[in-house]
């Protein structure tokens, strides 16, 4: 059975408490509504940018973080990726979330290798 099969049905993996239960089943929804939205009219980059905030990303990557240099800097490569994916938006006649992901992979065989460099540099760091 794959990931998002079992993410479905987290009450049946085994010793999985409700709470845990209940904020599985919150990100598989969220995940089925972004996947709507990144499909929609809507921009990419503006889609993400949502993405972002209902996750509160920035807010839990400085509870996480035990360094505030480090947290700044980590919340700083979101808007290095935003800053990719609207570049790539600027660039290709027909932008697709899929597209997006492949020109940052390490895969892409590309020339333009300046979407990949910012979004990679934002995803390692530090």
């Amino acid at each position: 059975m794959s990931i998002w099969k079992l993410l479905h049905h987290p009450d049946q993996v085994g010793d999985i408490n409700e709470r845990a239960c209940a904020g599985i089943s919150e990100f598989v929804e969220i995940i089925k509504r972004y996947r709507t939205l990144f499909s929609k009219s809507l921009p990419m980059n503006e889609t993400l940018t949502r993405l972002i905030k209902e996750l509160k990303l920035a807010e839990e990557i400085y509870r996480q973080e035990k360094n505030p240099q480090v947290a700044k800097l980590r919340v700083e490569n979101q808007q290095e990726i935003l800053n990719s994916m609207t570049y790539y938006l600027e660039q290709y006649d027909s932008p697709s979330l899929s597209g997006f992901i492949q020109r940052v992979s390490l895969n892409d065989d590309r020339p333009d290798k300046t979407i990949r460099k910012t979004s990679w540099r934002a995803m390692r760091s530090p």
